[in-house]
């Protein structure tokens, strides 16, 4: 149980999460991106997004510089896209059986998350943060976190 832990310990600093029992509520989640998932991206983006005083995030550790500026929501979307195909060739050679996701952050609520959750077994997953989006003076900002399994 203790190799359990440590194995668990290990993931969390670097951001993966265990689930036993992972959930998804809403549209916003998709086993694979096509045009009904982009309208339900932008419809949840739209609706749950609040403007920031700030565009870093210091509780997710997003700094400024290191943000992609998307100057409108179909700009956001085409880099969520991009950065969902580029997560889903470097997780499909590993595993099989994965879901893609865009929830509130959990330290920071005026963050969103792009996240992808595999499944390790029928009732366990591991979710893990694959992009994190901001809003500021009419800008969308985010951030790829380029995570390899």
């Amino acid at each position: 149980m203790n190799r359990i832990y440590n194995f668990l310990e290990l993931f969390r600093r670097k951001e993966f999460y265990y689930s036993e029992d992972i959930e998804f509520v809403g549209n916003a989640h998709f086993k694979k991106l096509g045009n009904e998932n982009i309208l339900d991206i932008t419809k949840f983006v739209a609706e749950n997004i609040t403007e920031v005083k700030n565009i870093s995030d210091r509780k997710n550790r997003l700094k400024e510089e290191k943000s992609i500026e998307c100057i409108s929501l179909d700009s956001l979307v085409l880099e969520i896209k991009k950065t969902i195909d580029l997560d889903k060739v470097t997780s499909s050679q590993k595993y099989n059986d994965f879901t893609y996701f865009i929830d509130l952050s959990i330290k920071n609520r005026e963050t969103l998350w792009v996240c992808n959750a595999i499944k390790s077994n029928p009732s366990e997953s591991i979710v893990y943060p694959i992009m994190f989006i901001r809003k500021w003076n009419g800008k969308y900002y985010c951030w790829n976190t380029k995570l390899e399994l």
